[in-house]
């Protein structure tokens, strides 16, 4: 049977470790994994929780100091990658959770189909808006992706890829590109289906990711400007990756989408994820909008958030 290796960078965040990652490993009903944990700085008081902290599954603990160069995350998770000893690696940011079955389910998954190289669950996500410390607007839940996602919406960014419950297998993976920050999970993605194909990828249609995107953090903070010169950066290397350098169309569909970011830049206009964060009340609902809920990245506005899809699984993707 694969294990599986899981991988958390945190920094200087104990409490969010403790409450949501950690808890949520504690609950899995299946205990063929373990946790690497990369403490980015060192922080002492994230180093005692795991010293102090007795589980019944694995825990490799390491810390790096604070890089002078690049994304701390992507040196964190190469960190870990390279630590892995088991067959699946997946990935879990510090501030969010996977259900009890998400282990068992996502290596049943891969087992059941031995072309896939790379998975991803379906994430419940939602959006906060902090202010002095309190949450003042909860958006929705909506899941993300949607079931019958394609790699076309995927690549073209019709349809949002996130690392969270992803996983992939250890041998021949690449490795995180630490000159990428708000783009470091879509490269990552690409460098994957440019290193496996495009056949090697499949949705496991459950929910297993509870992911909460709030406006402190990267993304919450980075403007049209940074999502313009971070996707230019992926275009003017796209020869780096078989899978765009092979198709023109998508190409083509990621020069339109990096126009308009910088377009919209250029406009000083804000990201809408988080625009409801201007003299909000605290408790207030956001009404999420299919744009909002993709970081607004050019799709069609729907009236509501997406629905839990049935769980028929889904073994591969088509274009």
């Amino acid at each position: 049977m694969n294990k599986m290796s899981i991988v958390t960078v945190t920094r200087n965040r104990p409490n969010l470790l403790a409450q949501r990652a950690l808890k949520s490993l504690q609950k899995q009903t299946n205990r063929f994994f373990e946790w690497i944990v990369i403490n980015d700085g060192g922080d002492p008081e994230t180093r005692h929780l795991i010293e102090q902290e007795k589980t019944d599954f694995k825990i490799t603990y390491r810390e790096i100091p604070q890089k002078e160069f690049g994304f701390a995350l992507c040196h964190g998770r190469n960190l870990g990658r390279s630590l892995a000893k088991n067959d699946l690696i997946a990935y879990l940011d510090d501030d969010n959770s996977l259900t009890p079955d998400f282990v068992v389910e996502m290596i049943s998954f891969m087992s059941e189909a031995p072309h896939l190289k790379l998975a991803l669950p379906l994430q419940k996500r939602s959006r906060q808006v902090w202010q002095n410390g309190n949450v003042v607007v909860q958006g929705k839940t909506f899941i993300s992706p949607q079931i019958n996602s394609t790699i076309d919406e995927l690549v073209c960014h019709r349809e949002l890829f996130d690392s969270n419950g992803f996983v992939h297998h250890r041998c021949i993976s690449p490795t995180w590109n630490p000159n990428y920050r708000i783009y470091c999970d879509y490269e990552y993605f690409l460098q994957c289906l440019s290193n496996w194909g495009t056949g090697s990828f499949g949705i496991n249609p459950q929910p297993l990711v509870e992911y909460i995107q709030s406006n402190q953090g990267i993304i919450g903070q980075s403007n049209y400007g940074d999502w313009a010169k971070e996707l230019k950066q992926i275009l003017d290397n796209a020869n780096d990756y078989q899978v765009i350098a092979s198709n023109s169309e998508y190409f083509e569909c990621l020069r339109s989408l990096q126009s308009k970011f910088q377009l919209k830049h250029q406009q000083q206009l804000n990201i809408p994820a988080f625009k409801a964060s201007s003299g909000a009340k605290q408790g207030q609902k956001i009404i999420v909008t299919k744009a909002e809920t993709e970081l607004a990245l050019e799709i069609n506005d729907q009236s509501s958030p997406q629905q839990s899809p049935k769980t028929n699984r889904s073994k591969g993707l088509n274009r």
